[in-house]
């Protein structure tokens, strides 16, 4: 593992160049080009994390060496699913302080915050929301970004798949949406010591190991303290694996039925990655294959996958009972067409894109997990051919998420950690509990390591990673707040010359908040001039630079003047 550490101290050193040539001459970063920010935050959060887990972990190896062998080193009884489930609820509590504390309750990006906006459009009892005809032409400055627009019925609504806005909706008409993504966390602690039990039933640590590994990694909290989606994508993962584990009929049927429902979860590809090594496992005669089982994931899937890729088509013609909406084939559905012209855009650029920016998601990944994670998961490498079947599959099921987002997207912009490969952290748990040594003074050293690295990442990398999160949603949720509270009818908020200040232009689905928040740069002329006889304030960058937006900084560029406009 310290070999690992210290090649990802060596290999940033690789991006400073690249990030220095972007640099102005007076010192700040030009806002223009975003995909910079995850090197970015890499730099400025990862890289002294990983140096600080790198002398922790020589300190380590070096008392090791030298026969250092304290008394919590030796084995302790077992404490059954004690264990696992006060884990599970320092997991709930973590998630929750860290959400109304270090994210501030904010949905800060627009990804976190589109499952809050269908989840209110289901909340009121609709599929779309209707758009008030007199704000219509403005549909695209008051949203820019992920919403499915029908024009011609004038319904809008996130054009996510919406299972984790419906698990919101629900949340948040029981008054608990806060605690929805902590829920989740907590269960998938408990699904992954049930999990790991399944795999190794002789093994009375394994349940524990899995879920103190788990819950020790800051992704796993921060990114189920956020409003993203992927804490609900781990959990259903999970949920799947220990009912697909049970090897009869009536696992296979309710893990067919709960892959159903995951796939609409918010990407469609994101579960058939998870589950696909699994399922040709299943397909060649491992896991209880019957031709019963197999039917089972036959007719969910292939039900489940067309429906959630039409579903705004689907959503429509219930809604509307419009059955022209409907799409005639895969390929004429919003879904299939806004892929096809993203990955038409990506083309042109993905040779550029793919090493650095993967490295630079897997860099994170890796100062993201628990240092004894990483250390664990590296180390079953080396006997990948010796452990059991299901882990062999886990990890290739995590090698084929990062593969497939290498082609489908590789980059990630914003998030803690490797958002991307969050539903597959399950996998790694496995790979680590395997590796983890049975008997002998290997598992003495193994203990000890575990034990110091996990206490490392709980009292110093989860407070660190605390600090990062408020230090860099504060500023946004601070400059939405202001945002918010100016007395106008319609707020045009210049987001060209900060990074991700379209994120900043968060209104209600139906929009019943004032002011409204528009995006200035999507406005025509045309439609500024209609906004004339309405009471209209302008935010300019400038008028977030008290808030730390826009301030020049590495993690907050501001656009540098062409040399037109310094003339």
């Amino acid at each position: 593992m310290l070999i690992v550490q210290l090649l990802i101290i060596s290999i940033s050193a690789l991006w400073v160049r690249v990030l220095i040539q972007t640099t102005s001459a007076g010192g700040s970063i030009s806002a223009s080009n975003e995909r910079l920010a995850n090197y970015m935050l890499f730099f400025h959060q990862d890289l002294p994390v990983a140096s600080v887990v790198s002398i922790f972990s020589l300190g380590i190896l070096v008392l090791l060496w030298r026969g250092w062998q304290p008394r919590w080193a030796t084995p302790t009884r077992a404490l059954g699913w004690r264990g696992p489930a006060l884990v599970a609820a320092f997991t709930f509590g973590a998630c929750l302080i860290a959400g109304l504390y270090a994210h501030l309750g904010f949905d800060s990006a627009l990804d976190e915050f589109m499952p809050a906006f269908q989840a209110r459009i289901f909340a009121a009892g609709w599929l779309l929301a209707p758009i008030d005809p007199q704000w219509e032409p403005f549909a695209k400055a008051l949203q820019p970004l992920f919403v499915h627009f029908d024009e011609a019925r004038g319904l809008w609504a996130s054009a996510y798949r919406p299972v984790h806005a419906m698990l919101r909706a629900a949340a948040l008409l029981l008054g608990a949406e806060q605690i929805l993504n902590p829920v989740l966390a907590a269960g998938s602690v408990l699904l992954m010591a049930h999990v790991v039990q399944r795999v190794f039933p002789d093994r009375a640590e394994a349940p524990l190991l899995a879920a103190v590994l788990l819950a020790s990694s800051p992704q796993v909290i921060f990114m189920a303290a956020s409003g993203y989606s992927f804490a609900a994508h781990l959990f259903f993962s999970l949920l799947w694996l220990s009912l697909f584990l049970r090897g009869d009929l009536v696992g296979h049927a309710a893990a067919a039925l709960v892959g159903a429902i995951a796939i609409g979860m918010h990407q469609v590809h994101v579960h058939p990655l998870f589950a696909a090594p699994f399922l040709l496992a299943h397909l060649f005669g491992h896991y209880g294959r019957s031709l019963a089982s197999l039917a089972c994931y036959a007719v969910a899937y292939g039900i489940a996958l067309p429906a959630w890729i039409a579903w705004p088509e689907i959503a429509t013609a219930i809604q509307t009972r419009d059955l022209s909406v409907l799409p005639l084939s895969l390929r004429d559905t919003a879904y299939l067409r806004n892929y096809a012209e993203f990955s038409g855009e990506l083309r042109q650029q993905w040779k550029y894109l793919v090493l650095p920016e993967m490295s630079t998601n897997l860099l994170r990944l890796a100062a993201w997990i628990s240092p004894a994670l990483l250390m664990l998961s590296l180390l079953a490498l080396r006997r990948m051919r010796d452990l059991p079947l299901t882990v062999r599959l886990a990890g290739l099921g995590f090698v084929l998420m990062v593969a497939a987002h290498a082609v489908l997207m590789p980059y990630q912009f914003q998030g803690w950690g490797y958002r991307y490969v969050h539903p597959v952290l399950g996998n790694l748990v496995l790979l680590a509990v395997a590796a983890f040594p049975r008997a002998g003074p290997d598992r003495a050293k193994a203990s000890v390591a575990t034990v110091a690295l996990v206490g490392l990442s709980l009292l110093v990398l989860m407070p660190w990673r605390f600090l990062q999160v408020e230090e860099r949603i504060r500023p946004r949720a601070e400059a939405a707040a202001f945002i918010e509270r100016l007395d106008a009818e319609v707020v045009l908020v210049d987001v060209s010359d900060i990074w991700f200040g379209v994120d900043l232009v968060h209104n209600d689905p139906f929009l019943r908040n004032r002011p409204l928040i528009m995006a200035a740069p999507v406005l025509s002329e045309a439609l500024r001039a209609a906004l004339q006889e309405r009471r209209v304030v302008v935010v300019r960058p400038a008028d977030l630079v008290p808030f730390g937006l826009g301030s020049g900084s590495w993690v907050e560029p501001v656009r540098q003047p062409t040399k037109h406009e310094r003339r």
